[in-house]
């Protein structure tokens, strides 16, 4: 659903038209903080929205629910703001960029979904644990940081902008040295991801977990673990079949 929404606001023709663009997610987030039956919606981005929300309504709290719709809310929110930057080229610095692939590519919605995937809905005290938190926030990092590795060639070759790695080297760094500050990035924060792992049973502990608990917290640090990395694997397997399709000599990050 994400990928095939934001490909109408990349290199399409309404990802450079903020207004239209801004009446568009006005819309899909009107549809979820007051959703109508899905039979009363025309719109197949509005319906599939509804009926995913529904699906996971089935099996997650409500507490879950209000915090999965703000995160999806974030995310338009970063698609809106990454259509004006494109607008405003000279305010499109490292952080900015970086702000906004948080919320585009790494998006919190989708570390909410990780919670759906391993069977275990962090209980509001445990959501709310400073390293549970950065740990989340690793998981977007990593996300981002590898999908913009591993999309440059393409991004490029559709006139898209929006990479961190594009943003270095328009901040100075050659393209290589870009690449060289990603992959330094993903590695800290793997070995920090790992590090944080090892409190896991002291936070347990502080907040008086239950067995079942304790048990549901590590399948979630294991199900991220994964998330990371099988996210890396299928990008750079797409990465290298936009490279094979569209040719950029030294450019390539290969």
């Amino acid at each position: 659903m994400g990928i095939l929404l934001d490909d109408q606001f990349d290199s399409a023709p309404l990802g450079r038209k903020p207004g239209p663009a801004a009446a568009v997610l006005n819309h899909m987030n009107a549809a979820i903080e007051e959703p109508r039956s899905v039979s009363d919606r025309l719109h197949p981005f509005e319906v599939a929205m509804v009926d995913l929300l529904s699906d996971l309504a089935a099996v997650m709290s409500p507490v879950w629910m209000r915090r999965h719709r703000h995160h999806i809310t974030l995310w338009w929110m970063g698609v809106a703001q990454a259509i004006i930057h494109r607008t405003r080229p000279d305010t499109a610095a490292v952080e900015q960029r970086r702000r906004i692939r948080r919320k585009t590519v790494g998006m919190d919605g989708l570390s909410d979904l990780l919670e759906v995937a391993c069977g275990f809905e962090l209980p509001l005290a445990l959501y709310a644990m400073d390293e549970i938190q950065r740990m989340r926030q690793i998981v977007v990092d990593m996300t981002f940081y590898q999908n913009d590795m591993c999309s440059l060639d393409h991004e490029i070759a559709s006139g898209c902008d929006d990479n961190i790695l594009l943003a270095w080297e328009a901040d100075g760094n050659t393209l290589q040295q870009s690449i060289k500050l990603v992959k330094g990035h993903i590695t800290k924060l793997a070995d920090e991801f790992v590090t944080l792992t090892t409190l896991l049973p002291t936070l347990a502990q502080e907040l008086e977990l239950t067995e079942r608990q304790r048990g549901g917290l590590h399948r979630w640090a294991d199900t991220c673990a994964l998330y990371s990395s099988g996210a890396g694997h299928s990008q750079a397997i797409c990465g290298a079949l936009h490279e094979s399709a569209i040719c950029h000599g030294p450019r390539s990050p290969s």
